[in-house]
């Protein structure tokens, strides 16, 4: 999906459209659809607006279109906001985490094919190493701002 028909998604498949989000970045629906018809060469969608648009109806469609134009994935940052685990609790978390994924796909390639669920555990087991990863980045930066951390005599 191009960004242009993804912010014209993003507006026109909010319950209400337009007139109904408009106001709400402090325009006039029939300005903002404008900005968001992708035949339009008046008006224009500017980045702060597409931005609270996604913060507003929730939906990322715009940065995951421009992700995709430009060869990148993103996304939900998954990791949770809780403490933070020591770097050594990290670590053991990831390396857990990669036999998590290790096991979904020998499971997965046992009987010589992958189905849906198969699937669905194997993408669960990537996102949650992923999450893990994220974890240990945010252990050591932690450990790091807090004067760093010596490994156990």
């Amino acid at each position: 999906m191009t960004v242009l028909t993804a912010a014209y998604r993003l507006v026109h498949d909010h319950p209400g459209g337009a007139p109904a989000l408009a106001p709400r970045i402090g325009l006039n629906g029939q300005v903002l659809s404008n900005k968001v018809n992708p035949n339009n060469t008046t008006h224009h969608l500017r980045l702060d607006e597409a931005a609270q648009l996604s913060e507003i109806t929730g939906n990322p469609v715009v940065l995951f279109a421009l992700a995709e134009q430009l060869g990148f994935v993103c996304m939900p940052a998954m990791f949770s906001s809780s403490a933070v685990a020591s770097p050594i609790l990290a670590l053991s978390g990831l390396i857990s985490a990669h036999g998590d994924v290790g096991e979904a796909i020998a499971l997965a390639l046992d009987d010589g094919r992958v189905d849906v669920a198969e699937l669905v555990e194997i993408e669960d087991a990537v996102l949650g190493n992923i999450e893990h990863l994220h974890g240990v980045l945010k252990a050591v930066r932690a450990a790091h701002k807090a004067g760093g951390v010596r490994a156990p005599a």
